[in-house]
């Protein structure tokens, strides 16, 4: 009915994938409801159930007269969270319990019934909700309870949602860690990655069948560093797409491997790469960024960042080479720690 109300937990590639028909998906919700909330769970919470999709459970409610568009939303905010512990360990078929434990002793620790108390997010992600504006715009959330004591929460102008070309309404890329983050490298002087570095098309030319090639699988991939195993060009995979040239950086893109990233270094000519990294190079005239980019690429903002834009249904997500190159870093202002940086990174070269 018109103002009815709905919660369903969907692959998170309903909300972010960006082929034709999920976008159209999106547009059909955003025409004919209001998003009330969005919350994000782990990886494998479902795992019990045979499912290994990344989910998240979408509370709408149905407009009075549907939109002819979804650019026309506009006039309220949704909320955006995201659930890192359920009171089950994910990942396995028992789900067996986690409860709270004192950090210092371990011991567990007791609700007002003598009873152990679940470790999960899910109380705390309610309070964040009541504390937003969008407990405001759905009054109905709220209903005689009261708003619990902190500093207010954001939401998300949905205007902000109906301006992007995809629609994108994954919770990973509206939650407040993203977006503070985010806010918080933008207050410092900072630079974009695409502002450094430019994309290097997959190419990795004729392949010999019975020469040694040294092929990088993202398992191989740790942070700053990498390893190979050599094999002949009939063995190579079909995902050895990359040639690598030195000096080249090759950040992995898949959500499960977010961080991990190596620069090619020394003779290259045999070195190829998975296509799970994305491949780039060093602009002209930007080699004193090399420090600050090295830094940052080991930074948890980065991780941050790189986690909140990979877009998919499980742990394949992807990151588009556009959203890579929009991740943005601080410069470093310290000299000591940049000379520092710079000695690793003559080290890896």
């Amino acid at each position: 009915k018109p103002g009815g109300r709905v919660g369903i937990i969907l692959p998170n590639g309903y909300l972010g994938n960006r082929t034709i028909q999920y976008a159209a998906l999106r547009e059909w919700l955003l025409c004919q409801t209001k998003i009330v909330s969005i919350v994000g769970f782990p990886r494998f919470t479902f795992k019990k159930s045979g499912a290994d999709v990344s989910a998240s459970v979408v509370v709408l409610e149905r407009r009075k007269r549907p939109l002819e568009r979804s650019a026309d939303s506009s006039d309220y905010a949704f909320f955006a969270g995201t659930i890192e512990s359920v009171g089950w360990r994910a990942g396995d078929k028992k789900a067996v319990p986690i409860y709270i434990r004192d950090p210092m002793t371990g011991v567990l620790v007791l609700d007002g019934a003598n009873e152990p108390m679940l470790d999960a997010d899910f109380a705390a992600v309610v309070s964040e909700f009541l504390r937003s504006p969008s407990a405001d715009c759905f009054p109905w959330t709220v209903g005689d309870r009261s708003i619990p004591a902190g500093p207010q929460t954001e939401g998300v102008d949905i205007e902000n949602v109906a301006l992007l070309p995809d629609l994108n309404l994954d919770p990973k890329r509206h939650a407040s860690k993203f977006r503070e983050t985010r806010k918080k490298i933008e207050s410092l002087e900072h630079f974009s990655l695409g502002d450094v570095l430019e994309l290097v098309p997959a190419k990795r030319g004729k392949i010999v069948a019975e020469k040694f090639y040294q092929y990088v699988d993202i398992e191989l991939v740790g942070v700053g560093e990498y390893d190979y195993i050599e094999l002949r060009g009939w063995q190579l995979p079909d995902r050895a797409k990359l040639k690598a040239r030195s000096g080249d950086i090759f950040i992995a893109h898949i959500w499960s491997s977010a961080g991990k990233w190596f620069v090619a270094s020394q003779d290259c000519d045999r070195l190829i790469v998975t296509n799970g990294c994305t491949q780039l190079r060093l602009r002209d005239g930007k080699q004193d960024y090399l420090p600050d980019l090295f830094i940052g690429l080991c930074s948890e903002a980065f991780c941050v960042q790189e986690r909140a834009l990979a877009t998919g249904s499980d742990g394949l997500a992807e990151i588009i080479d556009e959203d890579m190159l929009s991740i943005v870093l601080p410069r470093v202002l310290s000299q000591p720690e940049k000379e520092r940086a710079q000695r690793r990174i003559d080290q890896l070269f």
